[in-house]
């Protein structure tokens, strides 16, 4: 377990470096936060946190006043390609179904058992960040971190205001088909 918490933080710690060089200015929360810097802003109003779990693990218990939207509502498969993102509209939409404002501190929570889980929560983090969305972090460790720390959960389904969400996005964080494929040719 040790050893996974390790690579969470080196894997987070240095993909958030890379991307939030471009927006380092505007960020007022660390890139990854603690349980228990979640714990002391669970009352802050600019606070959201979007719990990224498939339901039934939400519905067993999640962060007080986190929002559950699946992972595979943020990236899935179209045609051949994999993990892409919803159309533009359709991000827009449900950020603000979540309650969020660009200006909102975000935390992303997800499970952390397997690799594939960990990079979840990294790469709707990145997507709200692409959305402009500018205080976004992922919480080390996971929702299975939370409860290890035996830190508060609840049961109650959250069921935010939705809010109209339009933002300027920041299409130098989306490497599209075309990029990847003239970078192999070198």
């Amino acid at each position: 377990m040790m050893k996974a918490t390790i690579l969470y933080r080196t894997f987070l710690s240095v993909f958030f470096f890379l991307i939030s060089l471009s927006t380092a200015s505007a960020r007022e929360i660390d890139p990854i936060v603690s349980a228990d810097w979640l714990e002391a802003n669970l009352s802050n109003p600019r606070l959201a946190i979007i719990d990224v779990r498939k339901v039934e693990y939400y519905r067993e218990g999640h962060i007080p006043g986190a929002v559950n939207i699946f992972f595979r509502a943020w990236s899935f498969k179209r045609g051949e390609l994999y993990s892409e993102m919803p159309e533009l509209d359709d991000l827009f939409e449900m950020i603000g179904s979540a309650g969020i404002r660009s200006d909102s501190w975000v935390v992303v929570v997800g499970k952390t058992d397997t690799d594939q889980e960990i990079v979840h929560s990294s790469r709707v983090a990145c997507t709200l960040q692409f959305a402009g969305v500018k205080s976004v972090a992922v919480l080390d460790g996971g929702h299975d971190k939370w409860v290890r720390d035996k830190k508060p959960q609840s049961t109650d389904i959250v069921r935010p205001k939705p809010i109209p969400y339009k933002s300027k996005v920041n299409p130098a964080m989306i490497a599209d088909k075309p990029y990847v494929m003239d970078r192999l040719k070198t």
